[in-house]
């Protein structure tokens, strides 16, 4: 399968090159000369660009092909030029492994085909020689076989005749065996954790949130986000969902429980294994508690993790409301003199207005750099609070935000960093029930 890459100012092109099963569209077309150096600076495996003359940046046309040219030389470039000018075209001729057509004179099966490269004859013989010796070796493996099959009955019998034998010890070691299978699965029965992302304003929540849900998929887990951030919708814009169709939303005046079909309207299917609850506030009131709690509860029976991503803008009631209903706060902030400030008069918010324990509450420090304060002094500092870890500042942190958080932009150490985050989050974290006699 053939790696691309385009920048053709024209989406609609990844779509149709998509149909065709040889070819792998590895990035979402790139809008600027400049972000096809960086994804060429990260990921050498790449087998064509397709590129347009009108591309926007600081180079000019020879100029943007001798930079590709230095990062990966024996690239194919397929260029879509305006108009016939022919000494440009001997000039990126010379440069060898470019293909030029121009914009009037070209459709998109033109292009696949010359990315594909049917089949020549030769390639054809070779491969029916290689299949001609398959089937010699099938034959000869068939012979073995039949002439072994009397030595294998006889191992069967003596094998049969060892365990007749040892009839108690296979019992008991079955015996064992149903024992695990039962205790295993009382394990792994249905017990979702509620997890509260928090901190001021700008220091990553949304980021952090889809990050670590991703890990917790990694791990089997069935994940739900809810995204409480009613002023921005952060994350809807970083995974690149649009909304659904207005006809589909319903008013805040219509409640849940007289049109349960309404709750899925909400939902967003991210992956096969993470879910996205948006838009909430257009389904209940910031007043009606105890409806949302038994929302809670329903969600709850079907995923194994939820993980809340809010704004500090939102209404008091309702945001107490599911900082209480979480096993665990998540408490980001950013190790420096300003951000700690900001942090400390936050978490005694959480404390004194929502009366949260300290014991619930656990710090990760991010976007940290070199000048950043040590993470021994952090630890000082915030010693009366568990600390879960840190997490580095991402060196492409435009270009991870505007290729919707494609992973392909993210330094090892930090996914390293976020899967050990996500083992951490997991542990000894036990649901506690609010305002259960309400719901009966």
């Amino acid at each position: 399968m053939k790696k691309v890459i385009t920048a053709l100012l024209n989406e609609n092109v990844n779509e149709k090159l998509q149909q065709y099963e040889e070819i792998n569209v590895f990035v979402k077309d790139i809008q600027y000369q400049e972000g096809i150096l960086e994804v060429l600076q990260i990921q050498k495996e790449i087998d064509f660009i397709i590129l347009s003359e009108l591309l926007p940046g600081q180079y000019n046309i020879k100029q943007l092909i001798e930079e590709i040219k230095k990062l990966k030389n024996d690239i194919k470039i397929i260029l879509i030029l305006e108009k016939e000018n022919k000494e440009l075209e001997n000039f990126l001729l010379s440069k060898g492994n470019i293909f030029i057509y121009y914009n009037n004179k070209i459709e998109i099966k033109d292009i696949a085909e010359k990315i594909i490269q049917k089949k020549q004859k030769e390639d054809l013989e070779k491969e029916i020689e290689e299949i001609k010796k398959l089937i010699c070796e099938k034959e000869q493996k068939d012979k073995e076989e039949k002439n072994n099959k009397i030595e294998k009955e006889e191992k069967i019998k003596i094998e049969e005749e060892i365990k007749k034998e040892y009839n108690e010890k296979f019992f008991k070691e079955n015996l064992k065996t149903k024992i695990f299978k039962i205790i295993k699965k009382e394990n792994t029965k249905k017990d979702c954790k509620i997890f509260f992302v928090a901190g001021t304003n700008g220091i990553g929540k949304s980021i952090f949130t889809i990050q670590i849900a991703k890990q917790l998929s990694k791990m089997k887990k069935k994940i739900l986000i809810i995204d409480l951030d009613f002023f921005n919708n952060s994350i809807k814009i970083l995974l690149g969902i649009k909304n659904k169709k207005e006809k589909n939303k319903i008013s805040k005046q219509e409640n849940y429980f007289q049109d349960k079909t309404s709750f899925k309207q909400f939902i967003f299917s991210i992956n096969s294994k993470i879910d996205l609850l948006s838009d909430i506030n257009l389904l209940i009131g910031f007043e009606e508690e105890i409806q949302t709690l038994k929302i809670i509860e329903e969600i709850k029976t079907k995923y194994d993790v939820i993980i809340i991503d809010t704004e500090i803008r939102n209404e008091e009631n309702f945001l107490n409301l599911f900082i209480r209903e979480s096993d665990k706060i998540i408490f980001l902030t950013e190790p420096n003199i300003l951000q700690m400030k900001k942090a400390k008069n936050l978490l005694k918010q959480y404390e004194n207005n929502f009366g949260i324990e300290k014991e619930k509450i656990n710090l990760i420090f991010n976007k940290v750099k070199n000048d950043s304060i040590s993470l021994f002094i952090l630890k000082d500092i915030f010693k009366q609070y568990n600390i879960l870890g840190k997490i580095n500042f991402i060196k492409n942190y435009n270009t991870f935000i505007n290729q919707n958080l494609n992973e392909m932009f993210l330094e090892p150490v930090i996914k390293k960093q976020y899967k050990k985050i996500a083992k951490e989050i997991l542990k000894n974290s036990k649901l506690k029930k609010y305002y259960l006699d309400k719901m009966e």
